[in-house]
């Protein structure tokens, strides 16, 4: 089950309960009371209920009785956690090292668990076993462009090659896919539900704009995205997002980034490093103060670097965790969560912040950074110096700025560093 950070916050106060049911204004006040004791701002009321409507049409809580009975959960936590990881495994850029990693890092006890779930799993009825394999099965959407099975109903024939039924199952399924409804989906476009049920109907004949407006609130993927306008007898438009390493601007600014004597990297929307100069290279390559750490290296995704490696402290914050906290993880949390919450489908921005729940600690800070957004501002780049250990050389503590320069259009920045010291002929 895919849940919004809403849903699970809120899931998780209706586990509290252990299974008893709760009413929404109950709900919304011990949830406020438990964010107000972190700093956090407190949700409006009607957040809490669409909330949980949402919740129940995704099948994760369920009406106690009546109305008035409330709602208790239906989804368990052990089923969320099992989601969770497997969600995080499939997202992962190399499931199976992922996996080593995993159970790399399990106690004897762990892995006994593990082998007793995998005896069980294996234990299951035959018939389940010889199921056929997914590459054997018709996705659902080939499935609905199947021809009729002998013998079906005239009727169901005569609507088979009808685009507006077409269209609308695909978007059905796309429904069912996200575990969302006509209500959300009412929502993010700022339309009634009954609106959007009638598009739905007749989506062959609507304005190209109303029928991307339907792909684009579903999260459509682009070859189902592709098909529905192809069955509208148009053509999909492009989208927006174009990988780092595609971008046709790509060249000229590899010829930028090695004209500056500075340390500079360009990287992507997730912080993942697409190209570096010399200097860049020279200040992070691997050693003795940056040990490998598969995922969070400087020269692999900056981002991570700062929030994930084990040594981090050394050379950002010069050694002091205080100046490290304060002056480099913070504002980058900050940075994150502000990009997360404008793009929160991108898979980058998914990928680090799974790596950010991997420690509880860094997630705590995470869920509270919103306190620290509102009493300084949503800030992207400190124009402060902050402490640093320059590992170059002899090595030596110093002071750093990071410029960042956003290219509007593109999915590319770059970031120059800036270290007090260093004789640059600027």
């Amino acid at each position: 089950m895919d849940l919004t950070e809403q849903e699970d916050d809120i899931l998780g106060h209706m586990w509290l309960k252990s299974g008893e049911s709760v009413r929404i204004r109950d709900l919304w006040r011990e949830i406020n009371e438990s964010r107000a004791l972190g700093g956090e701002k407190p949700y409006a009321y009607t957040t809490v209920a669409t909330v949980v409507q949402n919740l129940k049409g995704k099948g994760a809580v369920e009406n106690a009785g009546g109305r008035l009975d409330g709602y208790r959960p239906v989804y368990a936590p052990e089923a969320r956690a099992g989601d969770r990881m497997a969600q995080a495994w499939k997202r992962a850029p190399d499931p199976d090292a992922a996996m080593r990693h995993f159970l790399s890092e399990m106690t004897e006890g762990e892995l006994g668990c593990v082998e007793h779930a995998l005896a069980s799993v294996r234990a299951r009825p035959a018939a389940r076993q010889e199921e056929p394999s997914a590459s054997e099965r018709p996705t659902p959407q080939e499935q609905l462009l199947l021809p009729p099975a002998a013998g079906g109903r005239g009727r169901r024939g005569e609507r088979h090659n009808d685009p507006n039924v077409l269209i609308s199952g695909l978007l059905e399924l796309q429904m069912k896919a996200r575990g969302t409804t006509k209500r959300a989906v009412a929502n993010r476009i700022g339309i009634h539900e009954k609106t959007v049920a009638n598009r739905m109907a007749r989506a062959a004949g609507l304005p190209s704009e109303m029928l991307g407006e339907l792909v684009e609130a579903l999260e459509t993927p682009d070859d189902i995205s592709a098909a529905i306008f192809r069955l509208a007898g148009r053509v999909a438009p492009s989208r927006k997002v174009v990988a780092p390493q595609l971008s046709p601007d790509l060249p000229a600014y590899r010829a930028y980034l090695d004209s500056i004597k500075r340390p500079s990297v360009l990287y992507g929307i997730g912080w993942r490093v697409v190209y570096y100069n010399q200097a860049y290279r020279e200040l992070f390559s691997p050693g003795p103060h940056i040990p490998v750490f598969p995922g969070a290296m400087p020269l692999e995704n900056g981002v991570l670097y700062m929030l994930r490696h084990p040594n981090a402290a050394r050379l950002l914050g010069a050694g002091d965790m205080e100046a490290y906290d304060r002056h480099w993880r913070t504002l980058a949390l900050a940075h994150f969560a502000a990009v997360y919450q404008e793009n929160r489908d991108h898979p980058e921005l998914q990928y680090v912040l799974h790596e950010i729940e991997k420690s509880p600690g860094l997630y705590a800070s995470y869920r509270s950074v919103a306190k620290w957004i509102r009493e300084h501002g949503d800030t992207a780049v400190s124009s402060e110096p902050r402490p640093f250990f320059d590992p170059r050389g002899e090595g030596r503590v110093t002071r750093a700025q990071v410029l960042t320069e956003a290219h509007p259009g593109s999915p590319l920045q770059h970031a120059t560093w800036v270290i007090e010291g260093d004789v640059v002929d600027d």
